[in-house]
């Protein structure tokens, strides 16, 4: 009896309890002198999708081509299934890799190339024929058997060679930067098909990008990795709502970070601005000192009336339903952006004078000093 292929994807509530299928313990890699990735350690549930978020350079591929096999660990463990894969050559481990760019043999058209692999593993015509046909179902590419490479779209050649890495149906799929060379339109397109994919197939997903909408769209976690250092691990929420850095709240959607001091007056705390002016912040549970707070730019009123912060509009950027604003505040001491309604800007020039206020609820404080690296 041939393989059934992998179940559709567990609930949210039922990842939180399925075993795991991917574990990182301690994971470093050094080039020479330069160490890449400090022991990052991570655990990846069976059927979730997890990605691997930063900056150009921060490690993101190297990890990927780590767990694929390519790359070497200095120190750690890698294990799949709990076996330890750490020595084993990337041929035998039970993953596969997309890569940024689809590449696939000219000489072949779209069922050949989907089959080479189950081909080279000597499984019988039969079983080839259903589960390449399974596979262009899953990618919707149905009917395209016969085409050649270059007889597709670039999305249609992405989920060839996603179709191709499914069939093997691995434990774990790597996609490296995959909708990174496709126009807006496509890439978003995509970003649908593999959310469903992903459903479908049940298959555990681990993805990189430097994308931020990408990774909060489609990911049951997220890992925000910054100089080879995991920087936090959460739902797209959690590292949206709640960042626990400078850097997490910056890179993910681009917060406002704004320096204050809290003090200790009259037996409670209080945070203000470099100018001494009072800050809204929630409830305050840091010790007295330098602190930061996190404020989204979406979460910022901009008013003609004046009440709050002065500011000068210093930049504006049309964005079709907004416009945000590049705003020098005085009081703050460094530059505040805020995304308002096209509406609300309809009257503003660079040069405006505006005042700015947010509910103290909408922002956190952190402590100078970020967080130390997580693991999860």
């Amino acid at each position: 009896m041939s393989d059934p292929g992998p179940t559709p994807t567990a609930t949210p509530e039922a990842q939180l309890t399925a075993p795991s299928q991917l574990r990182l313990e301690g994971v470093s890699v050094r080039y020479g002198e330069t160490t890449v990735l400090h022991e990052i350690s991570l655990d990846v549930r069976e059927g979730e999708f997890v990605t691997l978020l930063g900056p150009s350079g921060c490690g993101k591929t190297s990890l990927l081509r780590t767990v694929s096999g390519f790359l070497s660990p200095s120190t750690g463990r890698i294990l799949l299934r709990e076996e330890d894969v750490t020595a084993v050559p990337p041929h035998k481990r039970p993953v596969n890799m997309v890569f940024q760019r689809p590449t696939l043999f000219p000489h072949l058209d779209v069922y050949g190339n989907i089959a080479f692999g189950l081909r080279l593993a000597g499984l019988k015509k039969e079983e080839i024929a259903s589960r390449v046909h399974e596979s262009l179902r899953l990618v919707r590419l149905t009917g395209l058997e016969d085409r050649r490479s270059n007889e597709l779209s670039g999305g249609q050649l992405q989920r060839v060679v996603m179709a191709r890495a499914l069939v093997n149906r691995p434990d774990v799929l790597l996609l490296d930067e995959p909708l990174s060379a496709l126009d807006l339109k496509v890439r978003l397109q995509m970003e649908e098909e593999l959310r469903r994919v992903h459903r479908e197939s049940g298959v555990t997903f681990l993805y990189v990008t430097h994308d931020q909408g990408e990774a909060l769209s489609m990911s049951d976690r997220i890992v925000v990795l910054e100089a080879g250092r995991v920087e936090q691990i959460g739902s797209p929420n959690e590292i949206y709502q709640r960042p626990t850095s400078s850097f997490v709240a910056s890179f993910v959607g681009g917060a406002n970070v704004l320096p204050v001091t809290v003090a200790e007056e009259a037996g409670a705390r209080t945070a203000r601005f470099v100018d001494g002016s009072p800050a809204p912040t929630p409830a305050i549970d840091l010790p007295p000192g330098p602190a930061n707070l996190v404020v989204r730019s979406e979460e910022i009123e901009v008013s003609t009336i004046a009440g709050g912060l002065a500011a000068t509009v210093v930049d504006m950027a049309y964005r079709g339903a907004w416009v945000a604003l590049h705003l020098d505040v005085p009081a703050v001491g460094v530059e505040v952006r805020a995304d308002v309604p096209a509406r609300t800007a309809r009257n503003l020039t660079v040069g405006s004078a505006v005042w700015l206020s947010w509910d103290a609820e909408a922002g956190s404080l952190l402590a100078p000093e970020d967080s130390t690296p997580e693991t999860a």
